[in-house]
């Protein structure tokens, strides 16, 4: 996928210049994302942050300049940025076993290697480095409590009223699953290119109950509903995408997402995308300060409606 190819450039571009100073401004520019997304993302392909890597990086590099070179302890440590040789040598214990004298004499040490990145089917998900990225769920017999609005700007104002009533009625917030759909597309009257950025359509944003809620008529003064029932193929969205004013663009973001999605149903001889629903959820994950001040949520995923063949 072209989206994991530019994320491989900036693998490279770490692994190529770790010794030297590291433009971390051009690394975000080549990913297409912000300083937040990419390491939020870093950490979720490789479990371990980007700091940590360039850190176990640089290390592995001093050890093979401690067993290659004839360059002193104390030259190495300032070379990769140690203050002093002490804290050089609890690094290298911390990393190796072994102090940098040990690594010296010794000439044996097991280092992290370059990471990359590696795409995989194995049992009907689209794994990246082994980690589901595009997954079947099956939903059955859901209910919710929804914030319809049809306006300008419906998602913002849906996503508000909502954010209102939970904060003024539920304690366990952070922990329920939101998700939203615009039953007819959120440019109706165009594509995403040629549409105005405002345009006025409908939307629902919904909170999906607990089985037990599910048996009552009225959640908090809401209509408890039917929510989303079926197949869908679920992925995370990488919130990378910009407008010319610098604002998140979460269209634009979701089309380059829903290239994983074709590549999973070209793999697999399960699944079809039923054409027949035709319309697909954005699951928003929330954290506390979303529900303090709004803005963009701190997870976001697409489902989008499947079939077995």
């Amino acid at each position: 996928m072209a989206y994991f190819e530019e994320f491989q450039k900036c693998l490279k571009y770490i692994n190529e210049n770790v010794e030297e100073e590291i433009d971390f401004d051009n690394l975000y520019r080549m990913a297409s994302m912000s300083k937040t997304n990419f390491q939020r993302f870093f950490l979720f392909l490789f479990d371990m942050s980007l700091q940590d890597y360039i850190r176990r990086l640089k290390l592995k590099y001093a050890a093979q300049k401690l067993v290659n070179s004839n360059m002193s302890i104390l030259e190495i440590a300032y070379l990769y940025g140690y203050d002093n040789q002490s804290s050089f040598t609890r690094a290298c214990k911390a990393e190796f076993g072994k102090t940098p004298k040990e690594i010296k004499l010794g000439n044996k040490y097991t280092s992290i290697s370059p990471l990359n990145i590696k795409e995989s089917m194995r049992e009907g998900r689209f794994e990246v480095n082994e980690k589901p990225f595009v997954y079947v769920r099956e939903i059955k017999n859901s209910h919710v409590v929804s914030f319809d609005e049809d306006c300008f700007d419906a998602e913002e104002v849906a996503w508000n009223q909502l954010r209102k009533w939970a904060n003024e009625n539920l304690k366990d917030k952070t922990a329920r699953k939101y998700v939203g759909v615009a039953p007819i597309g959120h440019h109706p009257e165009g594509n995403h290119e040629d549409a105005s950025e405002h345009v006025k359509h409908p939307y629902k944003a919904m909170m999906f109950l607990l089985e037990e809620e599910a048996n009552t008529k009225d959640f908090f003064g809401k209509s408890v509903e039917n929510g989303p029932n079926g197949l869908y193929l679920v992925s995370d969205v990488a919130l990378n995408a910009y407008d010319d004013n610098g604002f998140l663009d979460m269209a634009l973001c979701m089309i380059q997402a829903s290239q994983a999605f074709v590549d999973f149903v070209k793999n697999t001889d399960t699944y079809e995308f039923d054409c027949g629903k035709g319309i697909f959820y954005e699951e928003h994950v929330f954290n506390e300060d979303w529900f303090l001040s709004g803005g963009v949520p701190s997870g976001f995923r697409m489902w989008v409606p499947v079939k077995r063949k």
